[in-house]
């Protein structure tokens, strides 16, 4: 079957000047090297990974042969010994410079990666980032189950384990992954789903941490999503997919974020939704992150519309009519009687009929990067919104309330903040959170409790808020709230020294003995500050337990064939850090 080329690609694939750099210099290649470089294109690992194989064992020493298996290699995972089989591939060769670049900057990040193995996953990090990886296997193998059932297809069933790297801040991953700092800052893109792995930021790298769990669970659907279809899904259908689906890991799909029906119910007021074409080729690329917003909140609206009208198994039917040749017209046909334009004329149909909830005082969830934070300008690159008498008057209330209680006049500051609350309905979230701290410190339990309800409503995966919610709990004995409250915390921030204390009390008292003693590990853990460097990357056997057994045998034969030179090759070839 001939693949037809790269026709979207967004955040979680390939940018489009890379889709066209591969292109091209696959099509120097021999056909059988050419074929195995528009595998990876179309998101086929295992069958790249056949043929290079096949073609290392004739022609070991081929250059051709060697660039084409760094290539395979890189998406597995064993950055160093791509690096190393690089250095005799002529750079004019396939795998073209974008993508050299990027091993080479992998091959140095994850010089310093652990690893730990579940059933379908490999998930590489840096000393602390051992916290998220360990819960991380639950998600994630919930996920595969669950979204991969979905949409019926389970992409590890062939042997190759799904590799994830959770990078130690945004930098790291813009190297590793091609973003720029701009794209990342601009989209607030922290994650992403490319050469076959799932990348994501700790983490411990945003000032509050992030929806890390529900996170992962979106990359795995673009890779799913982009192994299904052969990668011919088209960036809107792709992200509306990853949106709807990403919670379902834990259960159904949660309603929009009241910023975003905000976004979405002015846009169609305005007649200003973001046309299905200029998302493509990247949501990162979209000017702000209230677009990027907006455009995700249409695409789940536009996927939630297709699954009400046709079911869900529409999903999986789509994707495999794309995957087998038919062009997006032709598969919408197919698959759900009906052509695009009107597909999405149903769609804006739809969202004039939707039931909005207003919520005039919902404020964006903003990414507060620790690195972007330390700066100068605090991480802010624009003037703060304008803001009504009545909103600004909450926030006068709020910062008064704050500054009291900084200078201990607690009593003072809880009446301001009552204030503040008093004039509105809808707080804002950091209103209502430092509030019910300080009726917690204040003993006024009930108080706090009642406010931190209001903002779990409101903010349903508010990690600090869950946190107080828990200790509160655990203190009054309340085991199963306190269990509920203090494991969703740890999606959203865990690296809170005091929510590991809460947990081991938990599981103590509830006889979970290693439970317990894995929590008291990671409270210290928690407590040290990361060690500033990794190690140098080398290529070496350590690799190996990332591979499939095809992968393995093409990475002996062409690493350790003969020689150790390749690993001193990865030795020299390694770049010196950014960042030291």
């Amino acid at each position: 079957m001939t693949r037809r080329r790269l026709q979207c690609v967004l955040a979680s694939l390939m940018p489009l000047a890379l889709a066209l750099a591969v292109t091209a210099n696959a099509s120097t290649l021999p056909p059988t090297l050419a074929q195995a470089a528009l595998d990876l294109e179309a998101w086929q690992l295992e069958d790249a990974t056949a043929a290079a194989l096949l073609l290392a064992q004739g022609s070991p020493r081929d250059p051709a042969v060697r660039g084409l298996a760094a290539a395979v290699l890189h998406q597995h995972g064993a950055h160093a010994d791509a690096l190393a089989l690089l250095s005799g591939v002529p750079a004019a060769d396939y795998p073209p410079a974008e993508v050299r670049a990027r091993i080479a900057a992998s091959a140095h990040t994850a010089a310093g990666f652990a690893e730990r193995r579940s059933r379908h996953f490999v998930l590489r990090y840096r000393d602390k980032d051992e916290v998220t990886a360990t819960y991380a296997e639950a998600v994630l193998e919930a996920a595969y189950t669950q979204i991969g059932g979905d949409l019926k297809f389970l992409p590890a069933e062939r042997g190759t384990p799904i590799v994830v790297e959770i990078y130690p801040d945004a930098r790291s991953l813009g190297d590793a992954s091609g973003l720029r700092p701009k794209e990342i800052a601009t989209s607030g893109t922290i994650a992403i789903c490319k050469f076959h792995r799932l990348m994501i930021t700790s983490p411990l790298a945003l000032v509050d941490g992030y929806p890390w769990a529900d996170t992962l669970a979106h990359e795995l659907t673009h890779l799913i999503i982009a192994k299904k279809s052969a990668n011919e899904a088209p960036v809107w259908l792709h992200e509306g997919i990853a949106k709807t689906l990403e919670a379902r890991w834990h259960g159904p799909p949660g309603p929009l974020s009241p910023y975003s029906e905000n976004l979405l119910q002015d846009a169609v007021k305005r007649h200003a939704l973001i046309p299905l074409a200029k998302m493509h080729p990247s949501m990162a690329l979209l000017p702000s992150q209230d677009a990027a917003a907006l455009a995700f909140a249409e695409v789940r609206t536009l996927v939630e519309y297709v699954v009400g009208a046709h079911g869900l198994d529409a999903l999986p039917r789509l994707l495999l009519r794309l995957r087998d040749g038919s062009d997006l017209q032709a598969a919408l046909r197919a698959a759900l009687g009906t052509a695009l334009g009107t597909l999405a004329a149903a769609g804006r149909a739809g969202l004039q009929r939707r039931p909005f909830t207003p919520h005039p005082d919902a404020m964006p969830r903003s990414l507060r990067l620790r690195e972007a934070a330390a700066s100068p300008t605090g991480g802010k690159t624009a003037a703060a919104p304008r803001l009504s008498k009545r909103r600004q008057a909450v926030a006068d209330a709020a910062r008064l309330g704050e500054l009291l209680q900084l200078r201990g006049h607690r009593q003072a500051a809880w009446l301001t903040y009552r204030h503040g609350l008093s004039l509105t309905p809808t707080p804002p979230p950091d209103l209502l959170l430092h509030a019910a701290r300080l009726a917690a410190e204040l003993q006024q339990v009930s108080d706090a409790r009642r406010l931190l309800r209001q903002l779990l409503v409101a903010e349903p995966e508010q990690g600090d808020a869950h946190l107080l919610a828990g200790s509160l709990a655990l203190k009054q004995a309340e085991l199963a709230p306190a269990q509920q409250h203090l494991e969703a915390a740890r999606l959203q921030n865990p690296y809170d020294p005091s929510l590991h204390d809460g947990l081991a009390e938990l599981y103590d008292r509830q006889k979970k003995t290693t439970a317990a003693a894995q929590e008291r590990r990671f409270a210290e853990l928690c407590r040290r500050p990361r060690p500033a460097k990794a190690a140098a990357a080398t290529a070496g056997p350590k690799a190996l337990s990332l591979l499939s057994p095809a992968a393995a045998s093409l990475r002996q034969v062409l690493c350790f064939d003969t020689t150790s030179e390749p690993k001193e090759r990865a030795r020299r070839s390694t770049p010196p850090s950014k960042h030291e």
